[in-house]
């Protein structure tokens, strides 16, 4: 079945297209015509043992320290710190406007660039850091 997940990577980020909830898909009305069937594999080799960490949680919402403009349409929200964590957003727009979040670490800084105030990803190698939301 389709899914409002369209993609999702640790290092590039999600792609959630909201026009494909199915927020009947637990329920007993929901049409499971176009679903498809699971594909049974073999597991991975190797004996199952306990985490050896602690489990990672939410400790605390943080809020923009400041939220500039740089160049037309461009939006960075700087939290004044190098973070782990998501993004929670609330946006009106009409069906499939796409909403991207680029995920960074530094600003744009000499020797790789100007200091314009937008995000330096040459850091982050391949990896996209990308979240894309794309409104119902």
């Amino acid at each position: 079945a389709e899914t409002a997940i369209t993609s999702d990577s640790v290092y590039n980020g999600e792609t959630y297209d909201a026009r494909l909830e199915n927020n009947t898909w637990n329920t007993k009305d929901v049409d499971t015509t176009n679903w498809q069937n699971v594909t049974v594999v073999t597991g991975p080799s190797g004996n199952m043992t306990l985490q050896s960490i602690p489990s990672i949680k939410a400790t605390r919402m943080v809020q923009p320290g400041k939220i500039t403009t740089p160049q037309e349409g461009t939006y960075v929200v700087d939290f004044g710190e190098n973070l782990s964590g998501r993004c929670k957003i609330s946006a009106k727009g009409s069906a499939g406007t796409t909403i991207t979040m680029r995920h960074a670490e530094i600003l744009q800084h000499p020797p790789y660039g100007d200091a314009n105030g937008m995000p330096y990803f040459g850091n982050l190698r391949s990896a996209k850091a990308t979240d894309t939301y794309i409104m119902k």
